[in-house]
């Protein structure tokens, strides 16, 4: 089989960058990864009761390292499951005086963030698809690849403290892609329906950028456009059935998990606080003596108005690619609560939004400064520390090889000047994307008013 010279190309580009994760892969690990093992075991427990357990409630006698919920959707647990029989190794954890050890079998380690690792680079190569799709060649379609692939954030997520969201983001960007390409055709259609489905059954944070995709389907579609929103919904739901449908009790645990990760406090530690607003309230209440947790409940209100500004400026314009990815940038930029993993959608989505819009230079600029900050907080914190917290034998020239790359900054004030700055050019970013189309959009509307009056 011939394979295509630019493919090739592109492959050799991306192979440095593959093999640095699978060299780091084995000898990190952030907590999720023993976490996510207590919840496969759950699952291949209990099979489809396992949403009964999802609150973490009854963590201890289920065997997991920390009573945190599962607030993922159903398809990231099978896969789980599967990975799990594959790597069964223990996760050890215990106590001993005043101090809680976690450490992670290396089997699982390496199963969860192969996974991770694959779908990371499927997302770099779709990236590059769409660039080209999108009539940037050359150069300028690998380098819209190599920055996503050698984003730190992005080497950072898969291969050192392991998360899983460039898996929903594949699937949501692939999906975009047959929707923007293919959907004239039956089979274009069904595989976008599917391809959307998939990604917010893994994760429903993937609901925020869909909600302008669900807009631009009724609008262009009118009928058929509700009838393919109502078989997305359908497939997601279908993901959920059988669980709900054997245990029904568990939908009400799923609910009260979701509720109680969603409700807006302080988050800690600071340092892993990148909403800049969250970030200054945590601070000021930790160093001042009030408590400001109430201010982070209007988180919503900024959110609203980012989404209005957005949808007005896609009726005047309906650039799908640009808006859905608008609509993510708008969830990071203004949840309360926003953790480091939900930045790789945020790097993808900017990049896409970089290519559709290659002739503003606002937008261009605002979006290198994002993708430059989010790479650059992997720099800042001293992440040699997920080498040796829950890894039993540490390699010692893996820490000595982050701590050679890293500021080693710790001062929490640093970080919440990094939240307030990231927060604000991802605000500005959407402003400069948006603002003008916007008013162009509410201008139309009322000079059609007038006309009517008239």
């Amino acid at each position: 089989m011939k394979i295509n010279k630019n493919i090739l190309t592109l492959l050799i580009l991306l192979l440095p960058g593959l093999v640095f994760r699978f060299i780091l892969a084995p000898y990190t690990t952030g907590s999720d990864i023993p976490q996510f093992a207590g919840f496969a075991d759950t699952f291949l427990r209990h099979g489809l009761s396992f949403y009964m357990y999802c609150d973490g409630s009854r963590a201890a006698s289920e065997g997991w390292a920390y009573g945190w919920p599962y607030v993922y959707g159903p398809l990231l647990i099978l896969v789980l499951g599967l990975l799990r029989l594959f790597a069964p190794g223990r996760v050890i954890h215990y106590w001993e005086g005043s101090t809680y050890y976690v450490y992670a079998p290396i089997d699982w380690i390496i199963a969860v963030k192969t996974l991770y690792i694959l779908f990371d680079t499927l997302v770099a190569l779709a990236i590059y698809f769409y660039a080209e799709k999108m009539g940037v060649r050359g150069k300028y379609a690998y380098l819209a690849s190599i920055i996503y692939y050698y984003n730190p954030m992005t080497i950072y997520i898969s291969s050192i403290y392991g998360m899983f969201d460039q898996i929903p983001l594949f699937f949501y960007i692939t999906g975009l892609y047959t929707y923007t390409y293919h959907y004239d055709t039956r089979i274009g259609r069904l595989l976008t329906a599917l391809l959307f489905a998939v990604s917010i059954g893994f994760k429903p944070t993937m609901i925020y950028p869909f909600i302008i995709l669900a807009i631009d389907l009724v609008l262009n579609y009118r009928l058929k456009g509700l009838l393919q929103l109502a078989l997305i919904t359908g497939l997601v739901g279908s993901f959920y059935a059988p669980f709900f449908i054997y245990a029904p009790q568990s939908l009400w645990t799923y609910l009260k998990a979701l509720r109680s990760v969603s409700s807006p406090t302080y988050a800690s530690p600071i340092v892993y606080t990148f909403n800049g607003f969250t970030a200054i309230v945590f601070l000021a209440s930790e160093h001042g003596g009030y408590d400001f947790k109430k201010i982070t409940t209007q988180w919503i209100w900024l959110y609203l108005a980012l989404l209005i500004l957005i949808i007005l400026a896609y009726l005047y314009e309906k650039k799908t690619i640009k808006y859905t990815s608008l609509g993510y940038i708008a969830y990071t930029a203004s949840y309360w609560r926003v953790n480091f993993q939900y930045l790789v959608p945020t790097t993808g989505f900017t990049i896409l939004l970089m290519l559709k819009e290659k002739r503003n230079f606002w937008t261009l600029t605002y979006g290198l400064l994002v993708l430059a900050l989010i790479g650059l907080w992997p720099l800042m914190y001293p992440i040699s520390w997920w080498a040796h917290v829950h890894i039993r034998e540490p390699a010692e020239w893996v820490i000595k090889l982050l701590d050679s790359i890293s500021l080693m900054i710790f001062d929490e004030v640093v970080y919440v000047i990094y939240a307030v700055i990231l927060t604000l050019t991802q605000i500005t970013l959407i402003t400069c994307a948006t603002l003008r189309q916007a008013c162009k959009a509410i201008t139309s509307v009322l000079g059609g008013i007038r006309i009517i009056k008239k």
